[in-house]
């Protein structure tokens, strides 16, 4: 496992480096959740406020660097045989540009939807918080062990704003063994 985090520059001659060598295996899968706060489903309501939209432009910006990182991985990926997962909330408004959306077609990733609440992600108080999420993917186990996950509707849900925002980034004790064993059985079988 080859994490590029806040810790290591995905930009940098370092990150790119040490990604692109995690991408040169067959048994390998490319992982990319690139920061949406420059187009959550909340940003239109501070969109109006100067300082807010000063952060915004700056989280775009962060964000158009980080999917030219992307986009070049994903080349080697593919030519190296290593399969492509693409993270990010449901209503995260970078689904719906055409760079993505062209990324996405170009490697042929298909989309499925699950529900945090359904792999135990709990807000400050510990209550389920639903947030929708989206992979788009080139790995079909990925897709068969998400596709169900689903809230069953039967909690009252924690709002995913303010101090829930920063824990509903992060990546459940339910949701981390599911990924890595459809990952693990598409690459054993």
């Amino acid at each position: 496992v080859i994490r590029i985090t806040e810790d290591i520059d995905a930009t940098s001659v370092e990150g790119i480096y040490l990604a692109a060598k995690g991408c040169l295996s067959k048994k390998s899968l490319l992982f990319a959740s690139i920061p949406c706060t420059g187009r959550s489903s909340f940003t239109h309501i501070n969109k109006h406020i100067p300082s807010a939209c000063k952060k915004i432009r700056g989280h775009v910006k962060a964000m158009i660097e980080l999917l030219h990182v992307l986009e070049a991985l994903c080349h080697i990926a593919v030519d190296s045989g290593c399969l492509i997962c693409i993270e990010w909330p449901t209503g995260c408004v970078y689904w719906r540009r055409r760079d993505v959306k062209a990324l996405i077609s170009r490697y042929n990733l298909v989309g499925v939807k699950f529900h945090g609440c359904a792999l135990g992600l709990t807000g400050v108080s510990g209550g389920p918080m639903f947030k929708p999420w989206k992979f788009m993917t080139n790995c079909p186990n990925i897709i068969k062990s998400f596709e169900t996950i689903r809230c069953d509707r039967r909690h009252q849900h924690e709002i995913v704003a303010g101090a829930n925002t920063k824990s509903s980034e992060g990546y459940t004790v339910d949701f981390v063994p599911k990924h890595h064993d459809a990952f693990s059985e598409a690459v054993e079988s």
